[in-house]
């Protein structure tokens, strides 16, 4: 139901703005008829004056301006209109993504290349980024620092006191769906910056002034321009007749050609900041229009408040730089004005008053971005629920009504789950595509968005701060001349070595495991593969690892130092004879105990594989 009533919110808005932009459409059809109509008007009004006389001219002239001055004020008014169709269309984008995105419509959602660095401990095997993955679904983050942010949100866990910080933020956010979509359709508008370009501009808002740590070059190139007018003008008019200002311009050209290698490496890497940073004016000042609550917002707000003022200053400054694609105007100027080394004059004081803050302004962006994406998800999910994270002394996951979030509400299945404490591990069986490795993914993406601040998949979830680790796409590489065998043992040791360090260090997060035994040691015989299951099983709780694994092996367990630590549960298909041949069909709910059943042989006999 709440699915059902999420898709027709967001259908309902894309309409709404549909419909709006395509009335400001017909409104900039009748602008520009109006403007052609106007500059005919004038044309012919000021063409006729040249020949009449007295009143009748005076009255054609007069006509023919206020025709033009009424043309310019609609050349004006279109643009803003245009502006604003362009918005509108972006904001009805926005929605049906938010459409697409609830029903898991991947095929239909860009795309964004954005990922950990290999051999990250779970992210590959959760489905965390590339297409059909976790940051497909928070895709309202549009812009290098939202979509950044939320990278490193996802894969890098935060403390306790700064999840409830962020889950507070995104409590308030949710609701506020106008402030949310214009957001998103600002960072649109941005554009698909590159983040080199972003990045080494932000290099150069730290680096150290060239222009204004030489005085006399800044009093030579403002002083010029001014000695180059006046002597100029003085020879014109024949008030002093020695041409100084060929002197000038000289003095100047001699200083442009030595210098232009250096100014325009600049003008260049600040111009990149019309991809990187330039652009993003109208998204501060969006967020300057936010009124909130919640500690961390208010912090954020606090932080960009003079962010969209600066930007602007710097898009008029760079504005003056692009005076270079000017052709003869630009020589022109450069020859008289000294143009290029005033403008980097303005850069520079720019970046003295502005430059220390670009960095926070940035952080905080990219914050806000990624709590609208969390509560992005949050709106469109409203009977998931935040979790709590726990401080107690045995950590224990649980979960009820748990659910896979990738999966889309009106397919997913959902299970309750209990995982720990610190000396035990659950144990899942059941036959091929019964829903085991889902289980253990539903659980690991789950705590992933917990521990990023987001809601989770479950009508109620409590866990402790954990360090996931996962096994379960192995694969090897030819590059490295890694085998799959040695890929799997590398994985383990990696995992092995997290619950080492949490168990000797107590700041450390709980190490938790999720291992899918398909990738765990695949490639050895199945007696020794059993063996060394079991002692890897062991060793992750003797460091009071906590933890899940699946296997078809039911004889795991049955050792010792496991049996009683074993949680086991199962999943089960049902086989149905049919006049096509036995069928089979699966439910995914966890049940209690061990499989009774396998089903290999049934699936090759269905694919025709007898």
């Amino acid at each position: 139901m709440a699915t059902s009533q999420s898709a027709e919110f967001y259908r309902k808005r894309s309409e709404s703005f549909a419909a709006e932009r395509d009335r400001l459409e017909t409104k900039i059809r009748h602008l520009t008829n109006a403007r052609m109509v106007l500059f005919l008007a004038g044309t012919i009004c000021l063409l006729g004056a040249w020949d009449a006389d007295g009143t009748l001219q005076r009255l054609l002239l007069l006509s023919g301006v206020i025709c033009f001055v009424v043309f310019f004020v609609l050349v004006r008014a279109t643009s803003r209109s245009k502006t604003r169709h362009r918005f509108l269309d972006e904001l009805r984008r926005v929605n049906e993504d938010a459409l697409r995105r609830l029903r898991r419509l991947w095929d239909e959602l860009d795309d964004v290349d954005y990922g950990p660095p290999p051999g990250h401990a779970y992210a590959a095997d959760l489905d965390l980024f590339g297409h059909a993955s976790l940051f497909q679904l928070l895709g309202t983050a549009k812009t290098i620092p939202g979509r950044e942010t939320l990278r490193d949100w996802l894969t890098a866990p935060a403390g306790r006191a700064q999840i409830h910080r962020r889950q507070q933020a995104v409590g308030e956010l949710t609701p506020l769906v106008d402030h949310r979509n214009r957001l998103e359709a600002h960072g649109r508008l941005v554009g698909r910056e590159r983040p080199l370009a972003l990045h080494a501009f932000l290099e150069w808002t730290k680096g150290d002034d060239w222009i204004l740590n030489k005085p006399a070059l800044v009093w030579t190139v403002r002083l010029l321009p001014i000695v180059t007018i006046i002597s100029f003008v003085s020879d014109i008019s024949g008030i002093f007749d020695v041409p100084i200002w060929a002197l000038s311009i000289g003095i100047g050209l001699f200083i442009s050609l030595n210098t232009y290698t250096r100014m325009h490496s600049v003008f260049e890497l600040v111009a990149s900041g019309d991809v990187g940073l330039r652009r993003y004016a109208p998204v501060f000042e969006e967020i300057a229009g936010g009124n909130f609550e919640s500690p961390l917002l208010e912090e954020l707000l606090r932080v960009m408040e003079p962010a969209a003022k600066q930007m602007r200053h710097l898009d008029q400054i760079i504005a003056y730089a692009e005076v270079r694609y000017s052709g003869m105007l630009y020589g022109i100027a450069q020859m008289l004005l000294m143009w290029d080394h005033n403008v980097l004059f303005l850069l520079e004081k720019w970046r003295r008053s502005a430059g220390p803050y670009v960095h926070g302004w940035i952080d905080a962006l990219g914050q806000l971005e990624a709590l609208s994406a969390l509560a992005a998800l949050s709106h469109a999910h409203p009977d998931w629920t935040f979790p709590v994270i726990a401080d107690g002394d045995e950590p224990t996951l649980v979960a009820n009504d748990l659910g896979h979030p990738l999966i889309g509400p009106d397919r997913c299945v959902v299970n309750d789950v209990s995982i720990g404490p610190p000396g035990s591990f659950l144990f899942v069986t059941g036959s091929n595509m019964s829903g085991k490795s889902t289980l253990l993914r539903s659980v690991g993406v789950n705590a992933v968005l917990a521990q990023a601040g987001g809601p989770v998949y479950a009508s109620k979830m409590c866990l402790p701060l954990v360090s996931v680790f996962t096994s379960m796409r192995v694969s090897d590489s030819l590059e490295q001349r890694i085998s799959q065998y040695m890929a799997q043992l590398s994985r383990l040791k990696m995992i092995v070595d997290g619950a080492f360090d949490a168990s000797k260090e107590q700041h450390l997060p709980q190490a938790f495991f999720l291992l899918d035994e398909i990738q765990i040691l695949q490639g050895t015989n199945s007696s020794e593969r059993l063996v060394a299951v079991r002692r890897i099983l062991h060793r992750l709780l003797e460091y009071e690892a906590i933890g899940a694994v699946t296997s078809h092996e039911l004889t795991v367990p049955e050792v010792p130092e496991l049996s009683s630590a074993a949680e086991i549960v199962h999943f089960r298909e049902t086989a149905e004879q049919t006049a096509d041949g036995v069928t089979l069909s699966f439910d995914y709910r966890l049940r209690p105990g061990l499989s009774t059943s396998t089903n290999a042989l049934k699936l090759m006999k269905m694919v025709g594989l007898e």
